[in-house]
């Protein structure tokens, strides 16, 4: 995924105005730099969490990390991402 993915189709955008991106050019800039605002921010956030979160395995595992599975789950939940998540 990309943050060119979170922009809003011209479908969502025509609901919201009553037009689309050609009839308001800035308003898609704007929704593009935004949504790259958001993107970098939403990985900035997941990558502190496992920072935070992750214990390193032995070296015989070549450096990786593990995450408590409930932990992981629960924070799914809390960023509103129910992808995996027994609900």
């Amino acid at each position: 995924m990309r943050a060119k993915d979170t922009v809003m189709s011209d479908k969502e955008i025509k609901q919201i105005t009553g037009g689309t991106h050609r009839d308001f050019p800035e308003g898609l800039r704007i929704c593009q730099a935004q949504a790259e605002i958001s993107f970098k921010a939403g990985i900035k956030e997941v990558v502190e969490w496992v920072n935070s979160n992750a214990q390193q395995d032995a070296e015989e595992c070549h450096g990786s990390l593990t995450l408590d599975p409930n932990e992981w789950q629960w924070q799914l939940k809390e960023w509103g991402i129910s992808w995996g998540i027994d609900e």
